[in-house]
């Protein structure tokens, strides 16, 4: 059998990284090309384009996942395309599955053997991770999902590990306008996590924003700030921030954070 033809669309370098070596491992495929956004790909599907299988991450910086599904099946209606995502959400799965997209699955799943069917048979059913259950959400779990903002690498890093190690489900931005973006277009999640000193806009303006989206206007909103005093917690007040918590700080403390807002803040 000839190799697979692969294209990877997702705006995180060491994903598709560790995606190739996943692919490398199931064997039967090759990566052509790559793109770190929805446009960039997009611009590439001209007349002598070609790929069995097209993977594309929901979470993408700029164009949606689910607009650039839509975008790239009304331009060549016969595409496999293979959703990723860090959530299961069942408004994420329903969202790019209704755009066109022939599978979901999550990015920190075990998906070696889903993968060895997709590469042998890409186009014979729609393809899920082993947790995603097509009528509900995640089959084995009731991870809460987090949006988490903060456009230093190694803050955003350290924050996700934390949170993911006390199974949240981590949507991580570096970016507080791409978030923006995001919440535009999917369901609150449980709770919102955001750094204040950021380049494009400060976390007390994102908020702002933030709240302005009515299904985000009561999702509780922690501030993450290298100085908090008195006027910070104020004003962080009144821009809808719920709290604000110290950086640095002790992985207890962003849990315990987490687990009071989500649990005990009051509608």
């Amino acid at each position: 059998m000839d190799l697979r033809k692969i294209v990877l669309v997702d705006d995180k370098k060491a994903f598709r990284q560790s995606f190739k070596l996943l692919l490398r491992k199931v064997g039967g495929s090759e990566v052509v090309a790559e793109y770190a956004s929805g446009e960039e790909f997009l611009q590439s599907l001209s007349e002598d384009f070609c790929a069995d299988i097209i993977f594309i991450s929901f979470e993408i910086s700029g164009l949606s996942g689910v607009e650039t599904v839509k975008r790239a099946l009304k331009k060549k209606p016969g595409l496999v395309i293979i959703a990723m995502s860090l959530s299961g959400e069942k408004i994420y799965v329903d969202s790019m599955i209704n755009a066109g997209a022939r599978g979901f699955l999550l990015k920190f799943s075990d998906n070696f053997s889903i993968l060895e069917t997709v590469v042998r048979h890409p186009s014979a059913e729609i393809f899920y991770s082993s947790e995603i259950n097509p009528g509900g959400n995640l089959k084995h779990s009731d991870t809460i999902p987090v949006l988490l903002i903060d456009d230093n690498e190694s803050s955003l890093f350290i924050s996700e590990y934390i949170l993911r190690n006390e199974d949240f489900q981590v949507i991580p931005y570096h970016s507080a306008v791409d978030a923006l973006n995001f919440a535009l277009k999917t369901a609150a999640p449980r709770l919102v996590v955001t750094d204040y000193l950021m380049p494009e806009i400060s976390g007390m303006e994102f908020s702002v924003k933030l709240r302005q989206i009515p299904d985000y206007k009561d999702v509780p909103l922690l501030m993450l700030s290298t100085e908090v005093n008195r006027e910070i917690k104020k004003k962080a007040e009144k821009c809808g921030i719920d709290m604000v918590l110290k950086k640095p700080f002790h992985a207890k403390d962003l849990v315990t954070a987490a687990e009071t807002l989500i649990f005990e803040k009051k509608s």
